[in-house]
């Protein structure tokens, strides 16, 4: 933005209204979905904003002891210090295909034992952009960034040894030995 346009925002209380809607509807990420890194649960959220974490819409699936498994249902969800809690949620207990699921309907949620923090879902959201390994081999990714991805994925990915490769490019060859999971 030139230096006449920032003036111009600056000035006109219209234009810094939609400068804040804009940037209001960058930290929200729609229609996204992944797989823990260890396989296990399956999330989809409709949105997600990307500052405060809260969700829109979010789906969970999460197996149980045995051969069960819960679906979480739930109109919104939020990151507290306990973990997520889900608002006007259901979780679902679904049975054998014959027999009708049990359901139970709340208020709130608690999910404390989802070990997924906001920080590996925003990661999730970025890197699921690359979708190929062309596209990851293209793009410019800070030494931060991939230490990051690894620390939140440190039972591995697909993308290690592309992650790998770019980090022996960046780095001295004394330091590029050194495993990077922590």
């Amino acid at each position: 933005m030139g230096a006449a346009e920032q003036r111009f925002v600056r000035t006109n209380p219209r234009a810094q209204a939609a400068g804040r809607q804009n940037d209001a509807r960058r930290i929200w990420e729609n229609r996204f979905d992944f797989i823990t890194p260890d396989g296990k649960r399956k999330w989809f959220i409709e949105s997600f904003n990307m500052a405060t974490s809260d969700m829109i819409r979010a789906y969970v699936e999460t197996p149980l002891w045995g051969a069960g498994r819960r679906e979480i249902y739930a109109e919104r969800g939020a990151w507290t210090a306990e973990g997520w809690f889900f608002q006007s949620a259901s979780a679902v207990y679904p049975a054998d295909k014959a027999a009708i699921p049990m359901s139970k309907e709340r208020e709130t949620l608690a999910a404390s034992e989802l070990p997924e923090t906001p920080d590996l879902i925003r990661s999730e959201i970025h890197f699921s952009k690359l979708t190929n390994s062309r596209a990851v081999r293209k793009t410019q990714l800070s030494v931060r960034e991939i230490l990051d991805y690894r620390r939140l994925h440190p039972l591995g990915t697909v993308r290690d040894s592309v992650f790998d490769a770019k980090l022996r490019v960046r780095l001295p060859p004394c330091i590029a030995m050194v495993p990077t999971v922590a």
